[in-house]
């Protein structure tokens, strides 16, 4: 209505007039296109506090064994985010939910655990997320949503030993063998239990009307003919 098209028309506009009508925020805008610095720059946190991994479904999850299966998969998402940032983990925190407008009694587990020696495993950490899960969530509750969050987290120097076949040899550590696996042959090559199977479980969010990858997925490419 006042006109305002282009960043142009916005630099053009009265600042005191942006700010009568709008906000102080959309008045600094105009005075930062102006060459006039009124926004603090912010410096970005080196030290991460917390890593989390959470989804809604796309139905209800109304068994334990399915919240099992959730955990499993969302704590070796979890997982792979620490590795990927060569970060390990005291403490993970597991929560689930059920709908809070939902005329039956809700419930929303949460169950947090330290664990001995700071890890980014991801046998140990589904593991945890599954035992965990088992003793809180409730049999016939409709949970929508669930997460596992990482905190106490702390740079993952030295090599993590697995002794796969039992010969004494050090053995690459898991997550980190996962890892390149995925960035190899893609996110469903490789995984723990059903966190493993490329056709992704009934509950998973659904993701058709998702915004094309132009720029990364060869499949969202877009196709001219003449």
């Amino acid at each position: 209505m006042m006109g305002i098209e282009t960043i142009a028309d916005l630099k053009a506009a009265d600042p005191a007039l942006i700010r009568k009508k709008f906000s102080v925020v959309l008045q600094r805008t105009v005075m930062e296109l102006n060459g006039t610095e009124c926004i603090p720059h912010v410096e970005e946190r080196v030290d991460k506090q917390q890593i989390m991994f959470s989804r809604s479904f796309s139905e209800p999850v109304t068994t334990v064994a399915g919240m099992e299966e959730v955990m499993g998969v969302y704590a070796q998402r979890g997982a792979a985010r620490l590795n990927e940032e060569g970060l390990r983990a005291a403490i993970m925190t597991v929560t689930a939910g059920t709908s809070r407008f939902a005329a039956a009694e809700g419930s929303f587990p949460a169950s947090t655990i330290r664990f001995a020696t700071p890890t980014q495993d991801p046998i140990v950490l589904v593991r945890a997320a599954v035992a965990a899960i088992r003793q809180s969530a409730v049999a016939g509750a409709s949970y929508l949503r669930a997460g596992v969050m990482f905190s106490g987290l702390e740079p993952a120097s030295g090599a993590g030993m697995l002794d796969v076949f039992g010969a004494g040899q050090a053995q690459p550590e898991v997550g980190g063998v996962m890892g390149e696996v995925r960035s190899k042959f893609g996110n469903a090559a490789i995984g723990i239990g059903i966190g493993g199977l490329a056709v992704a479980p009934q509950w998973t969010m659904k993701r058709g009307l998702a915004s094309p990858r132009y720029t990364t997925e060869w499949k969202d490419l877009p196709v001219v003919r003449a």
